[in-house]
């Protein structure tokens, strides 16, 4: 017999192999473009691919229908090519359109009915050329098997090439179009794939394009007899399992790719490694198939649905050992892979096996069907669409219904059901039999499955979300039964799986087992960035009416918006689960939960979807805070676009807060960030108040820190509630975080290249940076350090008596960071200071250089109410009482604050040495006095009645837990004075820790000088600490001074004993730099250990 009647024709699969890779393209870059509209929620992706299967599974019937009558199907489908290619280059036009149409419709939209417009308006975009795609198989089948009396092994060759054309196409746009090329780039790409098909196949000589003469007579004698001895087709029978296959196929896909968005991150690179793994299996899948059609298609099909069972049982298995194996795979101990070859192996242990006995199925499908040549179109078009629509189904139901409703679990137990029941259907009804058989065919296989689900394994979600907390536990102990034990909230919702977990006094909140927030014990309960997102609109926007929130998290930025007198606050959410999660966050923690405001509105939607249909100029403010820019689809809260909507949503005064997370990004894709924002605003600044996070700030008109700031800033209630116990204690210490204003942020993004919807190249970027990578405050340093802090325009716009505060509140914040320091001093001559401001700000930058008699001298020689203060404080920090309280005698100039000094006094037993400094007091109206100075006037007439009368708090110093404990014991009363001295000495400690935690940083930053300065202050608060005299000493031996070092180390071994640990490390570092302290071997090795050591160490 001739080849060309066994087999398609070259060209054919070469065709389909391209139009394979085009069609992916097409789906992944249209569903990108539609984002833009529908967001990126499960739900809205769930829609546009639903439309697309939809119109592939319209397509497919349609051919079904007229694919036999067409006399050259060859030609027909070279016309349904090019008529792809050229709606894909339209679509370009019809994508850019959607938005306005969308943002037509009312803003007060129904979730129900926003979900419905948004299928509609796919249906209007994508139903034409999904169509069209849909209908290209079955027309190629009808070509190359005509002729042929074996058209379902012809079918199920093409189907292979195609399916290996769609595995190229989901790698091509995954990992290399996207960020390279872009949306556009890609679309036009694969309209050129499209139209390389059409032409292939138009200019192929006859014979390579399907009009191959009849066989011989031979040959047709030969068939005939063939086709007599096979099985009658079942083509209804057909249509079932091709539509059950689908169902399986889709809906697992869907629960794996849950389980996988867990282990390996829900990045683009991830969901493309799944994807194409996937589709490797399917292609290899449908290639073993023509070995298995000449064996009973029924019985095969059967026995493929059985292995499926027994495959996804071991699966789970599998999947409880992933992350193990991605930390053995990588060696390092992380679990977060960021590497494309772990990526791709990891998900191709799981979901190649399956997807290759998967992709066996459909071409079974066809021969049972069975039929002539005549038949080919028909069938194939037909099964085709089954099994579209049955997959279509089988993922809708899935991820909308069935995962959150039933649990991950509950559904692989429903797939491994579905398949024994596909086994059952084709064992029974595939072949004919006694009634008795089919009995037996359809009994054994259920019962097969209930025995395997009574021993499977089951799937360890706690272990999967929580295993890269705590690496080395994980690799070496594996999925555990107590692996949930400190969960106290799993949730699967429609698009994570949302847990809560306790630690300590403390509940961190995950996302598909990332940190996204919490509430610890120490109020207020969550990070000063924060505090800040929430609190910048609420300084800086002309009017607080609406506000916008764009994602809940905990729901601590809602919180501090609501203390600001805002009107409504409207909270736009992705998942519920999350919502539920913050409510029981916030009832463990026993504080009120914000959404149950009346000035709370919650939106279970997507942002950018909701921001659409915004009207014009409805929000005072926006508050946007996406945790994970790497994730797919997170960054589309970067881009132009958003922004655009954004400034369009905002009124005049308006004003955006952004939320840029320094975890897994470098200074460049910052760059990128500030140059976008300041492309669509004309004024941006940016605020650093910890080291995780960089706050930007956005607006229409300028936005200064002026009086009217402060004047909000002293009179919010969430001040004193939120920043107050983040060390923010004043407006100028708040301004003092301000790192960019807005000339510094038009010069540090200048020429970078904007992030935009067309182009997701940022979430690739910050994908391949390992999970254990994070831009430091000393980072940023160097990428602005020929940036000014501020200039003379910002400068002159703070309120006239906070000036000098801001530059020296700013001076004591960045005493770590030598270059942070630079800048400042750089932008000074910018400011026009005048001559005793300069004077008193070159004391404060002596003192944060560590040069403590310089900067005594050059405060003491300014003789300002602002240097007076700083001396007061620093000789307090310095322990240096006594000279304190003789210079305030002397000094003519009063100080900001007396509270140095009175502490000063208390600690010396010494009040009446500042009786200039009372009468001084006693003349300003109580209400311009802190308690502490009232209580000081009240103490000398009153003394003990007044500290017994007075409420100690968290805030007042230990000096005045010393007074009140010898009051106590002039009382008598021994319990109170021995609390009281404890916490004193707590407070003490506290103060010691602060200071050591300083000095490291100013280490790591190189300003030896002042780390040295540090410990010593740590050392005065705390003789004990031990951290803090091994570093002093080293710092000694570096620079010479080993006897200092000798009697630091012996002051502090003598104040540590009693406690082994403390000894321990005096010891350790004696020995590291060649001391050795006497009597050492006396020590008892079975000492107790220290009582504050652990959080010393911690905090350091």
């Amino acid at each position: 017999m001739k080849s060309s009647s066994h087999s398609s024709p070259l060209i054919f699969h070469v065709a389909l192999v391209v139009s394979g890779a085009a069609a992916l393209v097409y789906q992944s870059a249209w569903g990108r473009m539609l984002q833009r509209v529908f967001g990126v929620s499960d739900l809205a992706v769930a829609t546009v691919l639903g439309v697309f299967f939809f119109g592939l599974g319209l397509g497919s019937w349609l051919s079904a229908r007229f694919a036999p009558k067409v006399r050259r199907p060859a030609w027909t489908y070279a016309l349904l090519e090019l008529a792809i290619g050229a709606y894909a280059v339209l679509s370009l036009f019809l994508m850019r359109a959607l938005p306005t149409l969308y943002a037509s419709f009312h803003p007060e939209l129904s979730f129900q009915r926003a979900v419905l417009l948004r299928a509609g308006l796919a249906l209007l975009v994508l139903l034409p050329p999904t169509t069209l795609l849909g209908a290209t198989l079955p027309f190629v089948v009808a070509a190359a098997s005509r002729g042929s009396r074996h058209w379902a092994s012809e079918a199920t060759g093409l189907y292979t090439s195609n399916t290996v054309g769609a595995v190229l196409g989901a790698a091509l746009v995954g990992f290399w179009a996207l960020p390279r090329l872009g949306l556009s780039g890609s679309i036009v790409l694969a309209a050129l794939a499209s139209v390389s098909a059409a032409l292939l196949v138009l200019y192929a000589p006859a014979r390579q394009a399907g009009e191959a003469p009849p066989p011989d007579e031979a040959a047709e004698r030969h068939e005939h007899a063939t086709e007599q001895g096979r099985e009658p087709g079942r083509p209804h029978l057909a249509l079932v399992l091709a539509a059950g296959s689908g169902i399986a196929a889709l809906a697992g896909e869907v629960v794996w790719t849950r389980v996988l968005r867990i282990v390996i991150q829900g990045t683009t690179q991830a969901f493309s490694a799944m994807l194409v793994q996937f589709l490797i299996g399917i292609a290899l899948g449908s290639a073993l198939s023509r070995k298995l059609i000449r064996w009973s298609p029924a019985r095969a099909l059967a026995c493929l649905q059985l292995a499926l069972g027994f495959a996804i049982a071991l699966s789970v298995g599998t999947a409880n050992h992933l992350p193990r194996v991605i930390a053995l795979l990588r060696g390092k101990p992380s679990m977060v892979p960021n590497e494309t070859w772990v990526i791709l192996l990891s998900s191709g242990i799981l979901l190649l096996p399956l997807a290759l006995l998967l992709g066996a199925c459909l071409p079974l499908t066809w021969s049972i069907a069975g039929g002539g040549s005549e038949d080919a179109a028909k069938h194939a078009g037909r099964t085709l669409a089954a099994n579209t629509f049955g997959g279509l189904l089988g993922s809708f139901c899935m991820g909308f219904y069935c995962i959150p409703l039933l649990g991950t679990q509950r559904c692989l137990d429903g797939l491994v059901l579905l398949h024994f029941f596909m086994a059952a259907l084709a064992f029974a009804w595939g072949e004919p039999q006694s009634h008795r058989r089919r009995a037996f065919h359809l009994a054994f296989p259920l019962l097969l499955a209930l025995a395997l689900l009574q021993s499977r394994p089951k799937l360890s979600l706690p272990f999967l979300l929580h295993a890269r907390q705590d690496v080395s536990n994980a690799v070496l102990r594996g999925p555990r039964r107590d692996a949930g034990r400190h969960v106290v909230f799993l949730r699967e919702g429609r698009n994570t799986t949302v847990s809560i977990v306790k630690r300590g006094d403390s509940y961190r909140l995950f996302n598909d087992g990332r940190p996204e927030s919490g509430i610890a014990a120490k109020p207020p309960g969550f990070g000063p960035e924060l505090v800040t997102l929430a609190t910048l609109p609420s300084l800086l926007s002309e009017t607080r009416d609406r506000a916008l929130v764009i994602g809940l998290g905990a729901g601590h930025t809602t919180r501090v918006l609501l203390a600001a007198p805002w009107k409504r606050v409207d909270v736009v959410e992705l998942e519920e689960a999350v919502v539920e999660a913050a409510r029981r966050l916030h009832r463990l923690a026993k504080q009120p939960f914000p959404l149950d405001d009346a000035r709370a509105h919650l939106v279970i939607d997507d942002a950018r979807s909701r921001l659409l249909l915004a009207p014009p100029e409805s929000y005072d403010a926006i508050v946007s805070q996406p945790s994970h820019p790497w994730l797919a689809g997170s960054s589309a809260l970067y881009t132009r676009e958003f922004f655009s909507e954004a400034k369009r949503a905002l009124r005049p005064g308006g004003v955006l807060s952004l939320w840029i997370n320094l975890f897994r990004i470098d200074a460049f894709q910052v760059r990128r960030v500030v140059e976008t924002l300041n492309r669509s605003f004309p004024h941006v600044q940016a605020f650093m108040v910890d080291k995780s996070s960089l706050i930007l700030c956005a607006g229409k008109q300028p936005l200064r820190l002026d009086e009217r700031a402060r004047t909000r800033f002293q009179h919010q209630i969430h001040v004193e509630q939120f920043l107050h116990p983040r060390g923010i204690h004043n407006f100028a210490s708040f301004v003092a975080h301000r790192e960019l204003d807005d000339t510094a942020v038009e010069r540090f993004g200048k020429g970078m290249r904007t992030l935009s919807d067309d182009r997701p190249d940022f979430e690739y970027a910050l994908a391949s940076i390992a999970d254990t990578k994070s831009l430091s405050a000393q980072d940023l340093d160097a990428a602005w350090r020929s940036l000014p802090w501020m200039g003379r325009q910002d400068y002159r716009a703070l309120p006239e008596n906070e000036r000098l505060q801001v530059l020296a509140a700013r001076l004591d914040l960045v005493v770590p960071r030598p270059q942070a320091q630079q800048r400042l001093e750089r932008s000074l001559p910018l400011l026009g200071l005048a001559p005793s401001d300069k004077a008193e700000l070159d004391g404060a930058f002596a003192e944060n250089l560590g040069q403590v008699d310089k900067a005594l001298r050059l405060y003491d020689r300014a003789n300002g109410a602002f240097a007076a203060y700083r001396a007061d404080r620093l000789r307090y920090m310095e322990g240096r009482h006594k000279e304190a309280l003789d210079v305030a005698q002397r000094r003519g100039q009063a100080p900001l604050s007396y509270e140095p000094l009175i502490r000063m006094a208390w600690s010396e037993l010494s009040l009446p040495q500042l009786q200039r400094a009372l009468d001084a007091l006693s003349a300003l109206p109580e209400a311009m006095r802190s308690p502490l100075e009232t209580l000081a006037l009240r103490y000398p007439d009153t003394g003990c009645d007044a500290i017994e009368r007075y409420t100690i708090g968290r805030e007042d110093p230990p000096e005045l837990l010393y007074i009140a404990e010898r009051c106590a014991f002039q009382d008598e009363a021994s319990d109170r004075a021995q609390g009281l001295g404890q916490e004193r000495t707590r407070r003490l400690m506290r103060i010691a820790i602060e200071a050591f935690r300083q000095g490291q940083e100013c280490q790591e930053g190189k300003n030896l000088d002042a780390a040295i300065m540090l410990y010593r202050r740590a050392l005065l608060f705390n003789p004990a600490h031990a951290s803090a005299a091994a570093k002093l000493a080293k710092l000694y031996v570096q620079r010479g001074r080993r006897d200092e070092a000798y009697a630091l180390l012996r002051r502090t071994h003598d104040a540590s004993f009693g406690y082994s640990n403390l000894l321990q490390i005096v010891r350790e570092a004696a020995a590291e730099i060649g001391l050795r302290l006497p009597g050492e071997a006396d020590v008892e090795s079975d000492l107790p250990p220290y009582p504050s050591t652990r959080r010393e160490q911690s905090e350091g």
